[in-house]
C-alpha cells in the first residue's frame, strides 16, 4: 500500500475536508495536511520541498472562495504553482462543475492532471474518495491489480468479474456492465473489504455545525450551515445513487445489503483471480 505518501488537501468546504482528512488517516496515511486558503498550500509546500516529507500527491479544489484574488481570476494557478515547487506532484482536481471540453481540457493543456472529482456527482463520500486517491497513487507508483470474481450469497450460479486496472466489469454471459465511475469505485472497494460495512449517512462534524442556535434564531440557517448541509447531502446522494445502481447493473438487489442506521455490506463471495501488472 502506499500509506507513506504525503497527501495534501486544499479544499474551502469544511466539511468534506475534515472528513477526507479523517477517511485518508483512516486508511492508514499518516501524513495527510489540509489547507483553506491556496496561498497556504504552496507555503507548506515550498517547506517541505527536498525533505522526506515533501507531498505526493494534492487535492486541489478548483473554486476557493477563500483565497487571494488572482487564485480566484485563474482556477488552475494554484496547481500551476505546485507544479514549480514540485514537479513530480501528483494532481487531482476538484470542483462542482468540471467539463469534459472546459476546466478538463484546459488542465491537460496548463498542468498535468491525474484525476478529477466532481463535486455534484463523483464520490465526495469519504470512503470512495480515498479510492480515488489510491487509484491515482497505484498508476503512478506501480501496484498490481487483481481481477475479482465474485457472486450473491443468493444466486451463487451467477459469477461477476471485476478487473481493478481496467474498471471493466463482466456478467455470467461475458458481456460488460457499465456502472458509472462512483457505482464502480464503490464496487471495487466493497470487494478488496468484503467485511467492511461502509458507514452512511456521516453527520457534518460537530464543531462545525452548531447543535443548539442562539435564543431567538431557531430554524435560522446561515449561508456557513447551508453550505455545510449541501456538502452532507452530496455525500448521502452520491452513495445511494451507487448502491442503486450496483444493485440495477447486476440484477440482484440483495448484492448490496442495507443495516437500517448503519450502512451497507456486501452479500456476497469475493474470490481474488492472480494479479496482473
Amino acid at each position: 500500500m502506499h500509506e507513506d505518501k504525503n497527501i495534501l488537501l486544499v479544499e474551502d468546504e469544511a466539511v468534506l475536508r475534515e472528513h477526507w482528512t479523517s477517511a485518508l488517516r483512516r486508511f492508514g496515511f499518516r501524513s495527510v495536511a489540509g489547507y483553506e486558503k491556496a496561498e497556504d498550500a504552496v507555503d507548506e509546500s515550498k517547506r517541505r520541498v527536498g525533505t522526506s516529507r515533501s507531498f505526493h500527491l494534492a487535492v486541489i479544489d478548483l473554486k476557493l472562495t477563500t483565497s487571494r484574488r488572482e487564485y480566484l481570476s485563474d482556477p488552475w494557478r494554484l496547481s500551476k504553482e505546485l507544479k514549480v515547487v514540485n514537479p513530480k506532484l501528483l494532481l487531482i482536481a476538484v470542483s462542482g462543475h468540471l467539463t469534459e471540453t472546459g476546466d478538463q481540457l484546459h488542465g491537460h493543456r496548463e498542468v498535468k492532471v491525474n484525476d478529477y472529482i466532481i463535486k455534484s456527482e463523483d464520490s465526495v463520500q469519504p470512503d470512495l474518495f480515498v479510492e480515488r486517491v489510491l487509484t491515482v497513487l497505484r498508476t503512478h507508483y506501480g501496484e498490481p491489480s487483481p481481477i475479482f470474481r465474485f457472486w450473491s450469497s443468493a444466486k451463487p450460479n451467477r459469477v461477476f468479474a471485476f478487473n481493478c486496472r481496467t474498471g471493466e466489469l463482466t456478467g455470467p454471459e461475458g458481456a460488460e456492465i457499465e456502472l458509472g465511475p462512483p457505482a464502480r469505485w464503490l464496487l471495487e472497494h466493497f470487494l478488496r473489504n468484503p467485511k467492511v460495512r461502509l458507514d452512511r449517512d456521516l453527520p457534518p462534524d460537530p464543531a462545525l455545525v452548531p447543535v443548539d442556535r442562539p435564543p431567538g434564531l431557531a430554524g435560522a440557517a446561515t449561508a456557513q450551515d447551508e453550505s455545510e448541509l449541501d456538502a452532507h447531502e452530496r455525500v448521502n446522494r452520491t452513495i445511494r445513487e451507487a448502491i442503486w445502481r450496483i444493485r440495477s447493473g447486476l440484477g440482484d438487489d440483495d448484492i448490496v445489503r442495507t443495516e437500517w442506521g448503519k450502512g451497507y455490506s456486501f452479500n456476497g463471495k469475493v474470490e481474488c483471480l492472480p494479479e496482473r501488472a
